[in-house]
């Protein structure tokens, strides 16, 4: 070049020196490899990975050392990359060099337009992609010659060509003429453009002179665009001579000039996960457009021309191949989507099949255009490689699509949702036989899918409800539906197991399972199996039962799945819900109800019974400690036995504190409730009875559930409370101190009070004197045989026992009474021994309930004699002074009353002839006195008239005092007449009746009573 250039504002460097002459850049040679390499030698040659170009993943740029490196004649660059054991080494020579030849980095120069097409890292300095032969020497021409090759495994394949272009833009002004010159060697070559580059705002072009020996000279219409701004680039081309491996390149510099060589060579690779392996396929496209005309200049920036583009290979898989730089690889096969076009276009996305191992697969409509064959392998068991039972036929291309088939192997697994297998799909010029490697000629595309294997969707019921109690029958119904469009086989049958592990510890198997469709059924405990055909759509019902038992955990739960192979393995959880196990992917159901239990415990208020009367209330708790519930239906129960305590007790009255009321049975001596009880829930039965002795003294009773209904592990399905009881024996005696008991005799009562019961017994009772008092006084306080016993009073007539007795042991109360002499009662000395708040018997009759142990006394008290006295006075001689009176003798008197009955009275004489009359050792009662005879010479007056006389206990002795009697006044004749006794006789007769007739009256209405 003419002038120096100096430093760009935009970036781009100035060059380090001056340039007479700009020569368009060294050629640039790119090799285009398939994209994937697993390995690779040591190499000079890389694809660009930024910048505009049209052919980033199409241009493999030889690179030839670093920047500035003198290129020595003879010098080789290669690059090799190793896939799937197979190496594609490219090998460029340069040879017969004139002049100094050292390697350029595009963007030094601050007007270099290639580094904005093709670069590493970036443009202008950045960039890492050191692909132009430069001149060392200023202003100086170079030349040389270079060619290309490649081979696979050994074996020599066709480059589609090789490109050149202007690595160090060119300048045609002021005297700079710069242009590089390049001739292929093969005259079979093609020239095409097929990229460029300038900045926008420049108008600067290339021109692209064809000569007829086929050599293209690529030179600026002017000045370079940097000359007009310093932030401009270019103008620059890119060539490509279609079908040349080898040229001869001439670089003329007006100060430094240099060419970019690269070669073309296309790939298509796989892009599923990289378990899979590389496979790829070298393909040589098409080309249209951006030809030039020997012997003619073309400006390939003009808007009429039109850049050379690639067209499809022949051999492909529907209807477009992108070119890959390398392999990558992805889940879900979509790597070289994001670099590219997708190309994975023989058929739709597969999304999900469904097919049956054993039976075929066909995936119809495989687009694909010839010469080729078509193959397949998809990825059936899911190992993450494609294995050589999983390639399907191979299809010669002779029309638009082919049709594959696989014949499904045993080893088939589903794949559902984001657990994606994989299809791929080679076509060759010869039918591929690997799914890894590469070909010469074709295309691999990859396809995520899921695959579907006959599947079966479970349901499962049960007759079981809340009510479902021991010895309940439970029927199971399982029914496995085909939801797919395939069937199961007899080779690749539908399985059903269904565990009833968690069953058979509450239930008993029946051995009465069923199928509805031909298959094997069959039942190894725990689990019960059936596997058969089962075709599209089509469902098995399987029907089996069981007998509810006692002892097991209550939850009766099982679990029925379809199980991935012919060996089930452990049974899936299956608590999702949803009918596929979380776990596992596997379909199941379920079905489940819970049986409640019942626990059973009973106390009482006491440990022992100590008196008579005493109330014990016993509780009885239930408690259901789940899972299930007890209902109305089929209720929680127990049964308390009383007949151990009613011998000792009386029913009082019982309670729940929940459901129902408890049940007494009189006769059969039971208390029993039953009712709903849910899990965790408790319920307490509280009844008293109170106690009555009588017994054995001992209040056994024994609370029951029934046994089937015992939580697993337990055994107590009853609960017992002894309570020991005291007995007291009471009772009592007297002695008296005499026979009989008269006034002053002393009574000596002894209580006594014996336990002979199983615990202490309490002693509260009264001994009630009240009719001992009335005839008896106490004279020796009472006093106890033992401190277990205080005595007090007696208080109200009633002496009060208290304490407590020792199992075994008596203790007495002993306290003495006599009798008074006087002013007594009913001379019977009766006392009763009671209860406090008994009340005193009316009477002194004592009837014992015992009469071995007699609780009241009876002591007769022989009364003290009664005495009658009276005197005989004349009539007229009482007085105040002289209350007797003038006594007189003689007269006779009878007395009639207890122990004199009228029909043989007492008759009472005078023999002293005193007139005083005494009789005594009469008892209590009323008594009759009457006179028979009065005096000699005195008749019988009003007073000797028959005398009501009452002897009671406090009026013993009755005094009459002086009974007047009147003289008689008749005088009798002495002689003459009738005789003196007739007289006497007549006289005395007239003298009856008329006292009779005086005395009727007065006798009925009065009565004598002496006190």
């Amino acid at each position: 070049m003419g002038n120096t250039r100096a430093r760009s504002h935009a970036q781009k460097p100035a060059h380090r020196g001056r340039r007479r002459g700009r020569a368009l850049a060294a050629l640039l040679s790119a090799l285009l490899v398939v994209v994937g390499v697993v390995a690779a030698s040591p190499a000079y040659a890389r694809y660009a990975e930024g910048g505009a170009g049209r052919f980033l993943t199409s241009i493999d740029w030889i690179e030839w050392g670093t920047s500035g490196q003198v290129i020595s004649n003879g010098a080789v660059a290669t690059s090799t990359r190793t896939i799937d054991g197979q190496q594609l080494v490219t090998r460029c020579t340069i040879s017969n060099v004139s002049g100094v030849v050292t390697a350029y980095r595009s963007g030094n120069w601050r007007g270099d337009g290639l580094d904005d097409l093709y670069n590493i890292g970036g443009t202008g300095t950045s960039n890492q992609l050191i692909a132009g032969l430069s001149n060392r020497d200023n202003g100086a021409q170079v030349r040389f010659d270079f060619s290309c090759a490649a081979t696979l495994a050994g074996v020599a394949i066709p480059l589609a060509g090789l490109v050149v272009a202007d690595a160090e833009s060119s300048n045609f002004a002021d005297g700079q003429n710069e242009y590089i010159t390049v001739r292929p060697l093969q005259t079979t070559a093609t020239w095409r453009i097929i990229d460029r580059y300038r900045t926008a705002a420049c108008t600067t072009y290339t021109n692209a002179e064809l000569a007829t020996t086929q050599a293209l000279t690529m030179r600026p219409s002017g000045r370079e665009c940097t000359y007009t701004n310093t932030s401009w680039t270019g103008p620059i081309g890119v060539g490509f001579m279609q079908g040349a491996t080898s040229a001869n390149v001439i670089v003329q510099g007006a100060g430094y000039s240099a060419v970019a060589l690269g070669v073309v060579l296309y790939s298509d690779f796989g892009d599923a996960p990289a378990s899979y392996g590389t496979a790829g396929a070298l393909y040589e496209p098409g080309w249209t457009g951006g030809g030039l005309v020997a012997g003619t200049t073309t400006n390939i920036f003009d808007s009429t021309f039109v850049m050379g583009s690639q067209t499809q290979p022949l051999t492909r898989l529907g209807a477009i191949v992108d070119p890959d730089t390398a392999h990558r690889p992805s889940a879900g096969a979509i790597g070289d989507d994001s670099t590219q076009q997708s190309d994975e276009d023989a058929i739709p996305k597969p999304g999900t099949i469904a097919v049956t191992p054993g039976n075929t697969y066909t995936q119809s409509g495989v687009s694909c255009t010839g010469p080729g064959w078509v193959t397949g392998w998809i990825d059936w068991n899911r190992n993450g490689t494609f294995d050589t039972g999983e390639k399907s036929d191979a299809q010669q291309c002779t029309g638009t699509s082919v049709a594959l088939t696989w014949t499904v192997p045993a080893d088939a697994r589903e794949s559902r949702g984001t657990d994606l297998t994989y299809m791929r799909l080679r076509i060759a010029g010869t039918a591929p036989t690997s799914p890894t490697g590469l070909t010469t000629s074709g295309e691999v595309e990859d396809y995520a899918l899921n695959v579907t294997l006959p599947q079966l969707a479970i349901t499962k019921t049960s007759t079981a409800t809340a009510d479902t109690k021991v010895g309940d029958v439970v029927t199971y119904t399982v029914t496995a539906r085909n939801t797919t469009t395939v069937p199961y086989t007899t080779s690749y049958p539908a399985r059903v197991v269904d565990d009833l592990t968690n069953v058979l510890d509450d239930a008993t198997y029946r051995n009465d399972a069923t199928a509805n469709k031909p298959g094997t059924l069959s039942y190894t405990a725990p689990r019960l199996s059936w596997q058969g055909a089962l075709a599209a759509g089509d469902s098995v019902q399987i029907t089996y039962s069981t007998v509810v038992k006692a002892g097991g955990n209550g939850t009766v739960r099982n679990v029925a799945w379809v199980p991935s192979s012919s060996t089930p393995g452990p049974t899936p959880a299956c608590t999702s819900g949803t009918g596929t196990d979380t776990a596992t992917g596997q379909p199941c159901a379920t079905t489940q109800y819970l049986l409640p239990k019942l626990q059973i415990s009973k106390d009482t208020t006491t440990t022992q019974v100590t008196k008579d009367g005493q109330e014990v209330t016993y509780r009885v708790t239930l408690t259901n400690p789940g899972p299930g519930s007890f209902t109305t239906a089929s209720p929680a129960s127990m049964s308390d036995d009383l007949s151990g305590v009613l011998d000792d007790a009386e029913y009082v009255t019982a309670k729940a504190s929940a459901g129902p009321a408890p049940v007494f049975d009189a006769a059969g001596k039971k208390l029993t409730w039953q009712g709903p009880l849910t899990a965790g829930q408790s319920v307490t039965i509280d009844y008293t009875v109170r106690f009555v002795g009588g017994g054995d003294n001992l209040l056994h009773n024994v609370a029951c559930i029934p046994k089937e209904l015992l939580p697993a592990g337990t055994t107590d399905a009853c609960d017992t409370v002894d309570l020991p009881a005291g007995e007291l024996t009471a009772w009592k005696t007297v002695e008296s101190d005499t026979t009989p008991t008269t006034a002053g005799s002393v009574l000596t009562y002894t209580l006594h009070f014996a336990n002979g019961g199983r615990a202490p017994v309490d002693v509260d009772m009264v001994d009630d004197l009240t009719h001992v008092l009335d005839d008896a006084d106490v004279t020796r306080a009472a006093q106890a045989s033992s401190t277990a016993l205080t005595v007090t009073g007696p208080t109200s007539n009633r002496l009060a026992i208290k304490g407590t007795i020792p199992v075994g042991e008596t203790v007495t109360v002993t306290y003495q009474v006599t009798v008074k002499a006087a002013d007594r009662g009913d001379d019977v000395a009766a006392n009763f021994l009671l209860k406090p708040g008994a009340p005193t018997p009316p009477s002194t009759e004592c009837v014992p309930e015992d009469p071995d142990a007699p609780t009241c006394t009876v002591t007769p008290i022989d009364p003290t004699p009664g005495s009658l006295t009276w005197m005989k006075a004349v009539a007229g001689t009482v007085t105040t002074d002289n209350p007797e009176g003038s006594l007189v003798g003689g007269s006779v008197w009878e007395l009639t009353g207890p122990g004199y009955p009228a029909g043989a009275p007492l008759v009472i004489d005078d023999p002293d002839q005193d007139g005083r009359f005494s009789v005594t050792g009469l008892a209590v009662g009323d008594y009759t006195l009457t006179e028979v005879t009065p005096p000699p010479g005195y008749r019988i007056t009003e007073a000797s008239e028959p005398i009501t006389v009452t002897i009671t206990k406090t009026a013993l002795h009755i005094d009459l005092g002086s009974i007047e009697n009147a003289q008689r006044t008749l005088t009798l004749p002495i002689a003459g007449g009738p005789g003196t006794a007739l007289y006497l006789a007549g006289g005395g007769l007239v003298i009856t009746l008329a006292l009779l007739l005086w005395l009727v009256p007065r006798l009925r209405r009065r009565t004598l009573t002496h006190s």
